[in-house]
């Protein structure tokens, strides 16, 4: 865990500073939104659920285990509160497993974006949402694992499932 990050949850959990907490909020906020936005499908409900996050976060920091990193924990949390969400609401599992995409960071074409898109529209929750978190947020397979309660050996074998599904999809040998 980063060293700022780790004086500024100390600083939470044993003086409960807020501002220490803002400033954790102001390096994950965006991620986190972004995140759940695209499982939401929906800006509102995403907002909506990340502030929900945070509160939860803020909650229960005391109760943080500084095994592996403090944006872990807080997916962690955000995949919660959205299955919360999702089950208070009643969502089918294809509405669930509808439009998230993966953020293309190189310089690629639209085209080769809405390819990437409706390839990834394609895969199983599981595999999208393990594969988003893999390579769109750059998580190890054990955070993963503990992000979405899954065991590590479906974590990668979702990781793997999906990126072979993607490369078939696409007609390409290396995806990622």
């Amino acid at each position: 865990m980063e060293d700022l990050e780790s004086k500024l949850i100390y600083r939470v959990i044993h003086n409960n500073d807020q501002h220490a907490f803002r400033s954790l909020i102001l390096r994950y906020q965006s991620k986190l939104r972004g995140f759940l936005r695209k499982l939401s499908q929906n800006n509102e409900d995403g907002d909506d659920l990340a502030q929900e996050s945070f509160l939860q976060a803020y909650r229960s920091i005391k109760q943080l285990k500084l095994e592996g990193t403090f944006e872990a924990w807080l997916f962690q949390i955000g995949y919660r509160v959205f299955l919360q969400f999702a089950r208070k609401k009643k969502l089918p599992y294809e509405m669930l497993s509808e439009d998230i995409s993966l953020t293309v960071t190189m310089d690629h074409q639209e085209e080769d974006k809405n390819r990437l898109e409706k390839a990834l529209k394609r895969l199983h929750l599981d595999e999208r949402l393990v594969v988003l978190l893999y390579y769109q947020h750059e998580f190890t397979h054990s955070e993963i694992s503990k992000i979405t309660t899954l065991p590590l050996g479906t974590v990668k074998s979702h990781i793997m499932r999906g990126v072979e599904k993607l490369k078939k999809q696409l007609g390409v040998e290396n995806v990622g």
